[in-house]
C-alpha cells in the first residue's frame, strides 16, 4: 500500500514539472526504504565514515540509482563549506593517493 502511495506521489509531482527530493534516515524500516527506492528516479546516499588512513571523519556519497544514467561504482567525497557542497574527490578516500 505504501509503495502505491509513493508511486502516485512521484507521478503527481512529475506531472507538475517538479523535481522532488525525498529524505529519510537510517532508522526507516527496510520495506519503506525499498518502496521509496522503487518509486524514485534517483537515489543518493550521504554518509560519514572513518578514514583508516588519516584517522579522520570524511563525508561521502554513493549514487545508488539514477535512471537512464551511468552511475559511478565508487564513492564521491565532499565537504560542506560556507558556500555549499564541494566535491573533493571520487573513487578514493580524500587521504589516499
Amino acid at each position: 500500500r505504501f509503495r502505491d502511495q509513493m508511486d502516485t506521489l512521484v507521478y503527481k509531482l512529475k506531472q507538475h514539472g517538479s523535481t522532488t527530493l525525498l529524505v529519510y534516515d537510517e532508522d526507516v524500516q527496510e520495506d519503506l526504504k525499498n518502496a521509496v527506492t522503487h518509486s524514485s528516479f534517483g537515489v543518493v546516499r550521504l554518509f560519514r565514515r572513518n578514514n583508516p588512513f588519516t584517522d579522520s571523519r570524511e563525508r561521502a556519497m554513493e549514487i545508488v540509482k539514477m535512471r537512464s544514467t551511468k552511475v559511478p561504482s565508487s564513492y564521491i567525497f565532499y565537504e560542506l563549506t560556507d558556500t555549499g557542497m564541494k566535491i573533493t574527490g571520487a573513487g578514493k578516500s580524500a587521504g589516499t593517493k
